[in-house]
């Protein structure tokens, strides 16, 4: 790995001022096109944490190589690495954070003819005991059962994931800025750093938006602190296969060819 790291470092030495230009677009695409795929990835997931939740109490927390767990993850299209992570962390992400998971942990046993009792004492408790999001959101959805509370909590990470968005992408592309970047870094070096940049854009959604009240900016922030079920690593998309497919033709597929094929441009 050393000496072909080594061999890079020379080869992008010797490189012409034009095709070192080239090579820093090559490097900016890149990047830009990994980060993108997992921002998508990872944003496609985080719209989606009432189903984890609802996959996990149906599952009885069962680990997701049961066969019967695995068919319950096809058939409901979620990703087993994203239930892995949610059922590892449950303790921790999810009974830790009673404001934010309170109503679904109270709720999980819940008979129907009790279900919607509780819905309204949980959403009229004290101020300062649920977070003010879950609490409008489940004095306004009134679910019934645990299908329609998967609803409330997947339609509180989109309505954040939406007002949060446009700031996020500003900030991301300050994160992407490559000027740190060894024009010699290779893909896979080149990859993680495109997650991590991801990741520090989200960190600092909370502070930089200003639609984000003190409840919204707890939700995000338990989606966006290190070891959160969200917080994927560059392991999760590359071994977990949170990143999209990358198609023979496609975007990352072409930005990774000009990478590993640079051609000199006069």
């Amino acid at each position: 790995m050393r000496v072909s790291l080594l061999l890079c470092e020379i080869s992008t030495a010797l490189l012409s001022p034009v095709a070192a230009r080239h090579r820093v677009e090559d490097v900016q695409e890149y990047i830009r096109v990994v980060a993108f795929d997992a921002e998508t990835a990872r944003s496609r997931s985080m719209v989606r944490l009432g189903d984890y939740l609802l996959a996990a109490t149906d599952a009885g927390l069962r680990p997701a190589c049961d066969p019967e767990v695995q068919r319950l993850l096809d058939l409901r299209n979620l990703k087993p690495r994203v239930y892995k992570r949610l059922r590892a962390g449950w303790d921790k992400w999810v009974a830790g954070h009673p404001s934010i998971f309170g109503p679904w942990l109270d709720l999980m046993e819940a008979g129907p003819s009790q279900f919607q009792v509780r819905v309204g004492e949980l959403s009229t408790q004290p101020e300062g005991v649920l977070n003010l999001s879950v609490s409008a959101a489940l004095s306004s959805d009134k679910p019934s059962n645990l299908v329609e509370l998967a609803r409330v909590y997947n339609g509180l990470a989109y309505a954040i994931e939406r007002s949060w968005g446009e700031r996020f992408r500003g900030e991301l592309a300050r994160q992407l800025d490559t000027s740190e970047l060894a024009l010699s870094a290779t893909p896979a070096a080149l990859r993680a750093a495109a997650v991590e940049r991801v990741q520090a854009a989200y960190r600092a959604a909370p502070d930089m938006n200003p639609k984000f009240d003190e409840s919204t900016a707890e939700v995000m922030n338990w989606f966006t602190e290190p070891g959160s079920p969200f917080a994927f690593t560059i392991e999760d998309y590359e071994v977990g296969g949170l990143f999209p497919s990358s198609v023979p033709g496609g975007f990352r597929a072409k930005a990774e060819a000009k990478l590993l094929n640079p051609k000199a441009k006069k």
